[in-house]
């Protein structure tokens, strides 16, 4: 759109909100922002527990118990 220039933009109407209201925005995004890096840290510790248990799992350090009549062995 190359008929936009600066006196265009001047005549533009762009409605704002108040300036609390705007700082209530503020504050809800970062609580997201806070939530999200919270949960992004838990999910890389549970991958590293999963890592963790499988290694154990796989190299035979810990056993599973199959005395569970729930488990059928083929």
């Amino acid at each position: 759109m190359g008929v936009i220039n600066s006196k265009t933009l001047k005549s533009l109407f762009f409605p704002c909100p108040p300036i609390e209201e705007q700082y209530k925005i503020i504050e809800i995004l970062h609580s997201f922002d806070v939530r999200l890096q919270n949960e992004k840290q838990y999910v890389v510790c549970l991958h590293l527990l999963k890592r963790g248990l499988m290694q154990e799992l796989l190299t035979g350090k810990t056993r599973v118990q199959t005395n569970n009549p729930e488990v059928i062995l083929s």
